[in-house]
């Protein structure tokens, strides 16, 4: 279990306990007296997908072919299933149905800072391409300038850029959820080794909805990698079934850690190993 067990997770709930002077045994057979959640965070119902997908390469046709992929996998499939305007989808204006291709960074102009945006009014995520452990986007990454807004703008969007933008700080002195997301998944490198499950209101380690139902918040997860992750440049489109598999999945009620399970299970084009999930790992479509 990574982060610890989740009652002893400062993070998101702080747990008093009362014990008797003399004996030291506890007052309450164990367990919490009172449980405090530790984050402000105002009642929200989730609705809003991001779908968003960016170049591996500088190859015209590889281009070409991931958001093919998006556009099939993910968008044909959530496309009306998700509440909200333009079919629950964002950014406005793409990621329609039976489309020519989902929503690409530096497509007619798109850029990190039109994703920002569209992320501000949504709950869900979904994005492929090249990753890292605190950002994502076409890259390359210039490590002298993390928050640069030439970055933001043409390279990537960094975890500083998502926190700020939705203002989660769940680390910070003054802990504060502003816009949490339900579901998260960054088809990149490295996308769960650092600070972005956090920066979408996701607590890093794995916990049960039993965690979030208790702290009377809902429930989210968020699924990434570890490590870096091979794209099969010779045959894209052969992971279509496997990221196909997994949304609609969700939409059949699996839960995360099913959905997960089985598309590392795939024949084929599988989900890589190091794919791990943050949060309500049991969580399902119909989970408070």
């Amino acid at each position: 279990m990574r982060g610890g067990a989740p009652l002893m997770d400062p993070t998101f709930r702080l747990d008093y306990y009362l014990f008797n002077p003399l004996t030291g045994l506890s007052l309450t057979g164990g367990k919490p007296a009172a449980s405090q959640w530790r984050i402000g965070e105002a009642p929200w119902t989730p609705s809003g997908m991001v779908v968003a997908c960016a170049p591996i390469d500088n190859n015209s046709a590889h281009t070409i072919e991931v958001g093919t992929l998006v556009e099939d996998a993910v968008v044909n499939v959530m496309y009306g299933n998700v509440n909200g305007a333009n079919g629950g989808l964002q950014p406005t204006g793409f990621n329609a149905p039976n489309g020519q291709s989902a929503w690409q960074w530096n497509t007619s102009g798109q850029n990190g800072s039109a994703l920002l945006n569209a992320m501000k009014t949504c709950n869900f995520f979904y994005y492929f391409g090249h990753g890292s452990k605190n950002s994502f986007g076409i890259g390359p990454w210039d490590a002298s300038l993390p928050n640069s807004i030439a970055n933001i703008w043409w390279n990537d969007i960094t975890t500083f850029w998502v926190g700020q933008t939705l203002h989660d700080w769940p680390t910070a002195n003054f802990p504060t959820n502003s816009h949490p997301y339900r579901l998260v998944f960054i088809d990149g490198c490295e996308s769960a080794g650092g600070g972005l499950p956090a920066a979408f209101g996701i607590p890093t380690g794995q916990f049960s909805t039993n965690f979030f139902i208790d702290a009377g918040v809902p429930c989210r997860a968020f699924v990434g990698f570890n490590d870096p992750v091979t794209i099969n440049l010779a045959a894209i489109d052969a992971y279509e079934p496997t990221l196909q598999l997994f949304w609609t999945s969700w939409l059949q009620n699996r839960s995360v850690h099913e959905i997960v399970t089985n598309c590392q299970a795939q024949p084929n084009y599988r989900l890589p190993s190091s794919a791990v999930i943050d949060g309500a790992t049991d969580m399902f479509i119909g989970s408070p």
